[in-house]
């Protein structure tokens, strides 16, 4: 389509997601410009998450550090990865209302390694304390 000065103009459809956001299908070339999209709502979301955590109570925050560092690092982690996800992939996660948190309950729900590192780590420690003391 020209518009009246001649130049080509882009043509857009509005797409409404299951989480009521939209994203911007272009028509004339075909595909998905979704990875900006993908990145300014996990932003927003973010952001949405740390505005929540500041209106809480020091006590309510402090028992939330776990919540808050596994979030910020899944934050983290999608930001990096966004730049390589198929639009397929950007598709299925514009598609989940709270993507961070959900990430984090489903994260709850696995048996998790960094537990049992951290006791054979202490007694690892723990035995080379004890064999400190016995050598002196």
């Amino acid at each position: 389509m020209r518009n009246e000065n001649g130049r080509g103009e882009k043509k857009f459809s509005w797409l409404n997601i299951t989480a009521g956001i939209p994203f911007c299908r272009n028509q004339q070339y075909g595909g998905f410009i979704m990875k900006e999209h993908f990145l300014d709502r996990l932003y927003g979301e973010y952001q949405a998450y740390r505005a929540s955590l500041l209106s809480c109570p020091n006590i309510e925050i402090f028992n939330r550090c776990y919540e808050i560092d596994a979030v910020v690092n899944f934050y983290e982690i999608l930001m990096e990865k966004a730049g390589g996800m198929s639009d397929n992939e950007l598709e299925a996660l514009l598609q989940r209302k709270d993507l961070l948190m959900e990430l984090y309950d489903l994260w709850l729900k696995r048996d998790d390694s960094a537990y049992s590192e951290m006791e054979m780590h202490i007694d690892s420690e723990i035995g080379k304390m004890t064999k400190d003391i016995s050598e002196r």
